[in-house]
């Protein structure tokens, strides 16, 4: 069924400075679906395959409308809508480790949402999206054992935007590159340390990712950098 905010909101959503409106006559969404899955394990290839599609009658979706003027200025005004609507995605998962200390990763994401009543693409689809990563690993007794990999994660243009939409919406696609390496049982002195550097953008990329809330306003995070120690008591 509708949430509250779906159907009672009237006002500026505080977190990403968007006028929201409610509908009180929105229905119950009802969904029926159909998903296919294939598994393959073997010696040193793992493959993971997923196809869908959904009929949701009465999907939910906020539609942007005109700005709406407030006391404190302007803001990019949206509506909760209903529609008919098909969602139709492929997800694959693979991995393969040519040799005890090396593997490589790839995982891709397509997703195509259809609003049956206006013949068109659904507002806020994902963009299609290839994630390609590799990974060392080894083991030594002052080290624990460590790894090092690094990847990248791409996203193709979102070309799928409805006719019509009021805001220009950035919709370039984009490429970012991870790094990181850790090791589990680094050992100092008695104590044993699970350690891990990650950093995420790392080329400190600008963009804008077609599903942020922000995306009308400030680009999404650069470059990121994280640290974790854990140590087992």
């Amino acid at each position: 069924p509708p949430t509250v905010n779906e159907r009672y909101a009237q006002g500026v959503h505080h977190g990403t400075a968007q006028y929201e409106l409610g509908d009180a006559s929105l229905d119950p969404e009802r969904s029926m679906g159909l998903e296919s899955t294939v598994r393959y394990r073997g010696s040193s290839v793992h493959i993971d395959a997923a196809v869908y599609r959904n009929l949701i009658d009465g999907f939910i979706y906020l539609q942007p409308t005109q700005p709406i003027i407030t006391i404190r200025g302007a803001f990019p005004g949206y509506r909760y809508a209903q529609t008919e609507a098909r969602l139709s995605g492929l997800e694959l998962t693979t991995s393969w480790t040519p040799h005890a200390r090396w593997q490589l990763l790839a995982s891709g994401t397509l997703v195509r949402g259809h609003d049956r009543v206006n013949d068109g693409p659904l507002y806020d689809m994902p963009a299609d999206r290839l994630s390609l990563s590799t990974r060392v690993m080894g083991s030594r007794t002052q080290l624990g054992s460590w790894f090092v990999g690094a990847g990248t994660q791409m996203v193709r243009r979102q070309d799928g935007v409805p006719a019509g939409t009021i805001y220009t919406l950035p919709t370039a696609g984009y490429a970012l590159m991870q790094v990181e390496a850790g090791t589990s049982g680094l050992r100092v002195g008695p104590r044993r340390f699970d350690v891990s550097l990650s950093v995420n953008n790392a080329l400190d990329t600008r963009y804008r990712d077609y599903l942020s809330r922000y995306r009308l306003f400030v680009n999404d995070a650069g470059r990121d950098v994280v640290l974790r120690v854990t140590m087992p008591l």
